[in-house]
């Protein structure tokens, strides 16, 4: 998953030293991401984010952005209230 050519949807959402292997689906009306999170100081997330558009074309780059919002938004929430 780190040879992910796609690199638009969860890594949109996160600064650059946060490595990320992910792997992307796409089909007519539904876009989604699944990966791994890894921050510098060693911790690591699993993430998946499914999206549904009413419109069905491939190519959504405001959708990607929020994929990669959202993901960020769950890490960080898991980061601070993680024991």
């Amino acid at each position: 998953m780190a040879r992910q050519v796609f690199r638009h949807r969860l890594v949109s959402g996160f600064p650059d030293e946060v490595t990320i292997a992910a792997k992307t689906g796409t089909l007519p009306g539904l876009h989604m991401e699944a990966g791994v999170v890894r921050y510098p100081d060693g911790s690591r997330y699993a993430v998946s984010v499914f999206a549904r558009t009413r419109e069905l074309a491939a190519s959504r780059p405001a959708v990607d952005a929020a994929i990669g919002a959202a993901a960020r938004i769950a890490v960080e929430f898991l980061r601070r209230h993680s024991i």
